[in-house]
């Protein structure tokens, strides 16, 4: 892939300030199983009602299809089922309302939003982009759904420059439609001409009578340089116009931004600065205020549940770290310590309960380590 260096960590042991938390875990529990050596993995989760979480994943290259099939899963604790589905494509990301859960892919034929009910069966709903995978460079995307409605927020390349050609912010949207706006297909919404906006997460503010609006967080960076990136914050209201502010101003390189909205209405940000340092904010006072984890990671989702929060990431080993503020005070621990290298892919919490979703190369699959 393109320019996106700081993502392997290649650093020492530094010993965290958090102390393990003792309740055991359930797992790591096999949620996809592939008969086959992948180099990729993408995939995204979300919670549903009674605790369960449902999302999808696909593995890519290697001795897999440069071009993966999508598995659908569900599950809580050690019990998993997984679908083969018909689509190929590379995961966006996974949203639900309630009765379906919503899919963000990107395919050789363009940027799709498909649908899944709880009952079963998988259909396109649209085509949102003819922007296919190819090349060195792929689209990254957000997706919030509300009453069989959705929001997407994703990337592409515009204008010359071939590979290294900017990459801007697009939104498609049918929340609010009939209600405060028509439907959007396709709508290019930051115009930064030499910097790129890389890796939105979108929440949503949900409103009575479709009227919800968004808040999107994503990196602005100097894209081939690689020199310097700050975390950006947009809100928007049903009518999707969006403003945009720069959150981050300490980190010489602020990227992979992650958030998720409690409950109570709060926002949820973590980000990866520098290389290896781990922040987490939220706007429980009324600004964004939070911490550095002295463990080192990459590429952290965060997530809450009943006023705990989980941070996951990739550690200096490449395992899955999760770092959780539960009564007062953080705690974290290294998920698979012995294990050989894996990818952190997505945190979901019910009940004040955690559940990390993983892939392990040495495995071949797609695991859930929950009750965290």
């Amino acid at each position: 892939m393109r320019r996106r260096l700081l993502t392997i960590l290649s650093i020492a042991l530094v010993v965290g300030a958090l102390t393990a938390p003792a309740r055991a875990a359930v797992g790591p529990t096999t949620v996809v199983q592939v008969g086959c050596d992948f180099a990729d993995v993408t995939a995204d989760a979300v919670v549903t009602s009674g605790g369960l979480t449902r999302g999808f994943v696909s593995f890519h290259g290697g001795g897999c299809a440069n071009v993966g099939l999508i598995f659908y899963f569900e599950g809580s604790g050690s019990t998993w089922t997984r679908a083969q589905s018909p689509l190929r494509g590379r995961v966006l990301a996974a949203a639900d309302d309630g009765s379906s859960t919503f899919l963000l892919y990107q395919s050789s034929s363009g940027v799709w939003v498909a649908k899944r009910p709880h009952t079963g069966g998988l259909v396109n709903v649209q085509r949102i982009s003819t922007r296919a995978l190819g090349g060195a460079v792929f689209s990254a995307g957000d997706l919030v759904a509300f009453t069989d409605q959705w929001w997407a927020v994703w990337n592409e390349q515009v204008g010359p420059g071939g590979e290294f050609a900017p990459l801007k912010l697009f939104q498609s949207k049918t929340i609010g439609a009939g209600d405060c706006i028509d439907p959007i297909v396709k709508q290019q919404i930051t115009v930064n001409p030499s910097l790129d906006d890389e890796h939105p997460s979108i929440v949503l503010k949900p409103a009575s009578a479709g009227a919800s609006g968004a808040e999107l967080f994503f990196a602005r960076t100097n894209g081939a340089v690689g020199t310097s990136g700050h975390i950006w914050r947009g809100a928007a209201g049903c009518d999707a116009d969006w403003t945009f502010r720069q959150l981050s101003f300490a980190g010489q390189i602020d990227l992979n931004p992650d958030a998720s909205r409690s409950g109570v209405g709060n926002n949820h940000v973590v980000f990866q600065r520098d290389g290896s340092h781990i922040v987490y904010l939220n706007n429980s006072s009324g600004t964004y205020r939070g911490r550095q984890f002295a463990t080192p990671g990459v590429e952290p989702r965060v997530t809450t549940s009943q006023g705990v929060v989980f941070v996951a990431f990739r550690d200096f080993r490449q395992h899955p770290f999760v770092a959780i503020f539960r009564s007062g005070a953080w705690s974290g621990r290294d998920l698979t310590p012995g294990a050989g290298g894996q990818l952190v892919l997505a945190v979901t919490a019910s009940g004040g309960r955690g559940t990390v979703l993983a892939a392990s190369f040495s495995s071949h699959r797609l695991y859930a380590v929950a009750d965290l």
